[in-house]
């Protein structure tokens, strides 16, 4: 059984580490409202790009032979896998490469072989024993809005060269979809040939689906455009990054916080109850003691 000060040197811990996981959450909370601002601001932008994709995809291409539309030859597949940086936000990375491992495994059984672009620290940690052989680029997640645009299209034009050389037959992006600070479900994102996600449905509207004019054609508007396509779809993805890497962290340390509550009271009962024991003893001893001496 623990003694007195071993109990309280343990309550002293517990409230120490409640004073991080409250600081870390309150952090979380601030920076979780400054990138959901950040991507509600690009949304707008993100939304009708995604809905000229689709219109533009819902006319016939089968004519056009662009292998960021139709995909390279060869069985070669790129997974993007966008991840937190730092760890202490739950299962939030874990699910990516428990979805990433998924994914790899069907492209194995389809005859494709995979290569992985690691956009994030903790995925390459987590991935570097079982699948460092397949990882071709490691990068920190940008969280500054600027760097994010710059790092999207550093990361699309490796994308369209790699794929125009025939290097790789299809690109997959792996991300966590932000639902909300409680939710964010792992996705893939067909990038090369452009797919609809099933995030689509939840921000695009209905594209126009009538006869579309180009100018000068529709091969040279789908050459011009799927590029772009290509750096808004990273973008967002690296957008949503950050908000689920910070709403996962702030639900984490909120449940660690309501945790180390939990134990302080548990540990502070203990502790009382062995206090009064021990009073109880002390005092059954002296009375002992004191009628021993009225008995002489």
């Amino acid at each position: 059984m623990s003694s007195l000060k071993e109990l309280k040197l343990k309550i002293a811990g517990v409230k120490s580490t409640r004073k991080i996981t409250e600081a870390m959450r309150l952090v979380s909370a601030s920076k979780l409202n400054r990138a959901q601002l950040n991507m509600s601001g690009a949304r707008a932008y993100i939304e009708k790009m995604a809905s000229m994709m689709k219109a533009g995809a819902s006319t016939s291409v089968e004519s056009i032979d662009l292998p960021l539309l139709t995909g390279g030859k060869g069985n070669k597949t790129l997974f993007i896998v966008v991840s937190g940086n730092r760890g202490l936000a739950g299962a939030y990375n874990i699910n990516i490469v428990r979805h990433l491992k998924a994914e790899i495994q069907r492209s194995k059984a389809e005859g494709q072989e995979s290569s992985l672009y690691l956009v994030g620290k903790k995925a390459g940690q987590i991935l570097k024993a079982g699948f460092g052989n397949l990882i071709i680029e490691t990068e920190l997640a940008k969280e500054k809005l600027e760097e994010q645009e710059e790092q999207a299209a550093r990361i699309a034009d490796f994308v369209v060269e790699e794929v125009n050389k025939g290097t790789f037959s299809r690109v997959l992006l792996i991300n966590n979809r932000f639902v909300n600070a409680m939710l964010q479900i792992s996705q893939t994102v067909s990038l090369v040939p452009p797919l609809a996600s099933e995030s689509d449905a939840d921000v695009v509207e209905e594209a126009v689906l009538e006869e579309q004019q180009y100018e000068p054609s529709q091969a040279g508007w789908l050459e011009a455009f799927l590029p772009v396509n290509l750096k808004v779809r990273i973008y967002h993805a690296l957008l949503e990054n950050a908000v689920g890497v910070q709403g996962a962290r702030m639900v984490a340390m909120d449940g660690a916080s309501r945790n180390a509550n939990k134990l302080i009271d548990s540990l502070s009962l203990q502790y009382n109850r062995m206090r009064q024991n021990n009073i109880t003893r002390e005092l059954s001893e002296i009375v002992a003691g004191a009628a021993a001496v009225g008995d002489r």
